[in-house]
């Protein structure tokens, strides 16, 4: 694992939460993230589990502002639950993180939330956008 990634996602997280305080159980989890990530090849999926409280949500928004500000890497997001792909677009209420918000507002043109209703037009303008968002079920529908 790359030290650098992994002091930057620790800033990023602290930036998007700065009164979340990451336990020893949490950063190994974010270093095991990155580890499979960075060992990812070719056209397999990599499936990284995790149990409830290890702020994977948290994660993978950190790791989504990280891939934006890199123009050469980008990532296919796979998760169960189309509430939480939007959740990665959009914060609402007391959740709101505006440091995300803000990015992803910025960076509409480089995300991709494909679901059953937008499939046909998300799968031309995905070529375009490095970082796609899909649940598990829109992933298992395609060819």
């Amino acid at each position: 694992m790359n030290e650098t990634d992994y002091y930057k996602l620790l800033e990023v997280v602290s930036k998007m939460m700065p009164d979340l305080h990451l336990i020893d159980l949490q950063k190994e989890f974010f270093q095991y993230f990155l580890k499979v990530v960075e060992n990812a090849k070719g056209n397999r999926i990599e499936v990284i589990p995790g149990r409830c409280g290890l702020c994977k949500s948290t994660l993978l928004k950190a790791w989504i502002q990280i891939l934006l500000e890199n123009p050469y890497k980008g990532a296919i997001i796979v998760t169960n639950s189309i509430d939480r792909l939007e959740d990665f677009r959009y914060q609402d209420g007391e959740n709101r993180s505006d440091v995300f918000e803000e990015l992803y507002v910025r960076n509409m043109n480089k995300i991709s939330l494909m679901t059953s209703s937008n499939r046909n037009t998300e799968e031309i303008a995905q070529k375009y956008k490095p970082i796609l968002l899909m649940t598990s079920q829109r992933y298992f529908k395609l060819d």
